[in-house]
């Protein structure tokens, strides 16, 4: 779709002198089909590849353990305990790594509100160009063989998952310069000229009164 819409481009401004021309040329109207289709393009490409790709885990994991899954590696670096202004926390540290670079820090929590007695996970989110990595803490485990407390750790892999969001920004641009073109706007006032009814004349009856 997008080498199609693309491809119709190139053929409206082909006989310009040069390209700006051509392309100053083009109603905005136009160039709000052109974005909209691209959004849409963008929006079911997104889509499928996150269908295709995205992975979750859920793991059992101590202080220190690493574990690849896919193109990364989870290291759990560190655990600490956080007091929030109305909640207790255990907050989780775990570092990604790919391609043995680390290019983030998650920090998940599990806290506990002081008013409800309620627990509640607070996922963590690294957001990128091709894709969104969650990391969210269960419950902590039963020791393991080294004695140290474990935690169910879930890891949730989306990618282009920004994609979608990009497409559907598009989308909405589209629409916008469509409505925002004043030969729509022309358009739609002859129409309502057009059917709005005529006033019809008034004819005053002349009345002879004889004396």
């Amino acid at each position: 779709m997008i080498t199609v819409t693309l491809r119709d481009m190139q053929h409206k401004v082909r006989n310009a002198k040069t390209l700006r021309l051509g392309l100053a040329r083009l109603s905005k109207s136009y160039y709000g089909m052109v974005c909209a289709h691209i959004g849409v393009a963008v929006t079911v490409l997104g889509t499928c590849l996150n269908t295709i790709y995205n992975d979750q885990r859920d793991l059992r994991m101590e202080v220190g353990e690493t574990v690849a899954i896919g193109a990364y590696e989870y290291r759990f670096a560190a655990l600490e305990e956080v007091n929030g202004p109305n909640y207790i926390a255990q907050r989780a540290y775990i570092e990604v790594f790919a391609d043995g670079q680390k290019i983030s820090e998650l920090k998940p929590e599990k806290r506990r509100y002081f008013s409800t007695d309620d627990i509640m996970t607070e996922a963590a989110i690294d957001s990128s160009a091709f894709g969104d990595l969650f990391i969210a803490m269960g419950e902590a485990l039963e020791p393991g063989e080294s004695g140290a407390v474990a935690w169910a750790i879930r890891i949730h892999d989306k990618p282009f998952i920004p994609w979608i969001w990009l497409g559907s920004i598009l989308m909405a641009l589209g629409g916008f310069l469509a409505i925002s073109d004043k030969r729509y706007r022309l358009k739609k006032a002859v129409r309502q000229k057009t059917a709005s009814p005529k006033p019809q004349a008034v004819t005053a009856s002349t009345q002879t009164v004889s004396h």
